[in-house]
């Protein structure tokens, strides 16, 4: 309003009567891919992992409760895929608390592809499965997920980049490490989310949960891209990226 935008500030509980609509959710997603487009020529390298936002009610941090299984029901849980260069999330799914990590990697990958050329993905243990290594590969990006002591390096399914992947952790573990510390990134992110906007949320019903969780990510990208306005130089034109993708 006093931009002169708007000629009234709405009530608080318009946007929160908002946020509560079931039908904002794939608008908030398109605007979350959308944001992170004006970095597609920058960010090769991408790693996820999950983490998890509580309601107002719970007292617990999702950091304290991480390794307690039996309370994540309590919790929806954000995949997230990050550039590991400015931390911009290029991709986010929102499930319940108990959803297993490792299937919704593929869907992470994909969605991150429409907009940037990947050249490496990494995610820890969490994530180790045939079919993840092999949709990575699909998109032509170097797997970095960590084997397991118990795992085994024999090709199953005909998987050729699991075999490759073994041999090259067993016997460059040290440069593996190195590329695959890029993961840490995924870390930098999820604190840039919750430090500036909370790991809570102020709405009860899971859709409300859902469209705030998905509207904290969006604000980070947003404020992503004004420190690359600075620090990169990066042009912004929201109305051609627009055009760009009702074209695609």
């Amino acid at each position: 309003k006093r931009a002169g935008y708007i000629d009234k500030v709405p009530h608080f509980n318009s946007v929160l009567n908002a946020l509560q609509n079931s039908r904002l959710t794939p608008f908030l997603e398109d605007l979350i891919k959308l944001s992170s487009m004006p970095l597609k020529a920058i960010e090769r390298k991408f790693c996820c992992d999950s983490t998890g936002f509580g309601l107002t009610t719970i007292h617990d941090r999702w950091s304290q409760i991480r390794q307690q299984y039996s309370k994540h029901h309590k919790y929806l849980k954000a995949h997230i895929a990050f550039g590991t260069l400015t931390n911009i999330v290029t991709a986010c799914k929102i499930t319940e608390g108990t959803k297993a990590d490792a299937p919704e990697l593929p869907e992470l990958v994909k969605t991150t592809a429409q907009n940037f050329k990947s050249e490496e993905w990494s995610a820890d243990k969490a994530y180790l499965s045939r079919q993840n290594l092999q949709a990575i590969f699909e998109y032509g990006a170097l797997p970095l997920i960590p084997f397991k002591s118990n795992t085994s390096g024999k090709r199953a399914g005909g998987s050729m980049i699991w075999t490759e992947m073994y041999r090259f952790f067993q016997q460059n573990q040290e440069l593996f490490m190195k590329k695959y510390h890029l993961r840490s990134n995924a870390e930098s992110g999820f604190f840039m989310i919750k430090q500036r906007f909370g790991d809570l949320s102020m709405l009860r019903n899971e859709i409300g949960c859902r469209n705030d969780v998905l509207a904290k990510i969006l604000c980070h990208n947003l404020c992503v891209l004004v420190q690359e306005l600075f620090l990169l130089g990066i042009e912004i034109n929201f109305a051609q990226l627009s055009k760009e993708v009702a074209q695609s």
